[in-house]
């Protein structure tokens, strides 16, 4: 299963059916299913508020079309090969250069909240709570915690591509969902 913000999922669940396979699992499911994008923010809205209710009765309803294939073989020989969307091989991963996009405003309290939501570590209290481009890897949880709004989006590349983002990828994707057959 993948979540992704409302743009594409691309080779993703591909990658991931192809790496537990490798792995020796047996891949009878998959799902896409859409959240709220990283760059999504009081500026630029892409997936406000996803998964909401309806997205997470069809994350129920794809755990119980899952269980009841399970429950309806005796081995996993009986089922097909699962197929899923994306191309292989994949697109070669491109190198990011440390981009310095977020600003730390006068209204941050240093409160703190900043730093155990950063899943890298790139956030320096020393510095006045300041990221490390070096260790940032855009995906805004900082921003999106900091209860005085101090952290943002500086002006550049960055804020550009969430800009893009909102006015090209705001509009509803469903959740999608891949079984193997009997």
């Amino acid at each position: 299963m993948v979540l992704y913000g409302n743009r594409a999922y691309e080779d993703a669940l591909l990658e991931l059916k192809n790496t537990a396979e490798a792995c020796g699992f047996v891949s009878l499911a998959a799902g896409a299913f859409i959240g709220e994008h990283s760059f999504s923010g009081k500026e630029y809205i892409i997936a406000r508020n996803r998964p909401d209710k309806a997205d997470l009765a069809k994350a129920f309803a794809f755990g119980q079309k899952m269980a009841e294939l399970l429950e309806s073989i005796q081995t996993l020989r009986e089922i097909s090969p699962l197929t899923v969307p994306g191309q292989f091989p994949y697109k070669e991963a491109v190198a990011r250069a440390p981009m310095d996009f977020i600003q730390v405003t006068d209204d941050c309290d240093g409160c703190g909240v900043c730093i155990p939501v950063c899943p890298e570590n790139a956030v320096d209290e020393a510095n006045r709570y300041a990221s490390r481009s070096d260790r940032c890897i855009y995906c805004c949880a900082c921003i999106k915690t900091c209860p005085a709004g101090a952290r943002i989006m500086k002006e550049g590349f960055l804020k550009g591509i969430a800009k893009m983002l909102s006015e090209n990828c705001s509009a509803r994707k469903e959740p999608e969902t891949f079984f193997a057959s009997r």
